[in-house]
């Protein structure tokens, strides 16, 4: 944007409420066009379903500029959990609860409902563990405090090549071209599929 613009753009990270704080800070910005926001579609789109008390509101004060990309999202599990394959990690949640206590960085958000989503497929009984941002759930899945997190695939990308994690399915139509060894969740035999979009917002 700086190179198209001509002129400096500074970057700033506003985490939080999973992404509420952002929207509402761009919301009581001076409508000059010198603010943006970059947010991915939950708070746009899910947030209002999922909130009964938002302090923004999608339609009347924001102005859609542009869609930036497409994600996937993806089931990872804690090396500490002995499943190599969704197969596998479901027969251990059904033998034992605890393997099913699974992490997202926001309550009411595409990867909560993804969990939630596969779950029902699987006919697990599985507990969302809300925490206050991806960073914090990466670690928790590395150092085995979560046994599992639907987040999405490009984060927890650098923990499995890392040994510090396992991506057992992906949510796309096909196989991530980044994680080609790893089955979307269809592949696998589960009727789920999804991508997410983040998109630019003045």
């Amino acid at each position: 944007m700086r190179a198209s613009l001509g002129q400096a753009v500074i970057v700033e990270n506003r985490t939080g409420a999973g992404g509420q704080l952002a929207n509402e800070a761009v919301k009581n910005a001076a409508p000059d066009g010198a603010t943006l926001l970059m947010t991915p579609v939950a708070t746009m789109s899910i947030y209002p379903h999922s909130y009964q008390r938002l302090r923004y509101d999608p339609f009347k004060d924001f102005e859609p500029l542009a869609h930036l990309a497409n994600f996937q999202l993806a089931l990872g599990v804690s090396t500490k959990v002995p499943a190599t394959t969704l197969a596998e990690y479901v027969e251990l949640v059904k033998k034992d609860r605890k393997w099913g206590y699974y992490a997202s960085a926001a309550p009411g958000s595409i990867p909560h409902f993804f969990g939630v989503m596969f779950a029902r497929a699987a006919a697990l009984e599985m507990t969302h563990v809300p925490y206050k941002g991806t960073a914090q759930v990466l670690q928790a899945l590395a150092s085995g405090e979560i046994a599992a997190a639907s987040t999405l695939a490009a984060d927890i990308g650098a923990l499995a090549r890392g040994g510090k994690a396992r991506i057992l399915a992906t949510t796309g139509a096909r196989r991530s071209p980044t994680f080609p060894d790893v089955p979307t969740f269809r592949e696998a035999g589960y009727d789920i599929e999804g991508t997410g979009w983040y998109g630019l917002f003045a």
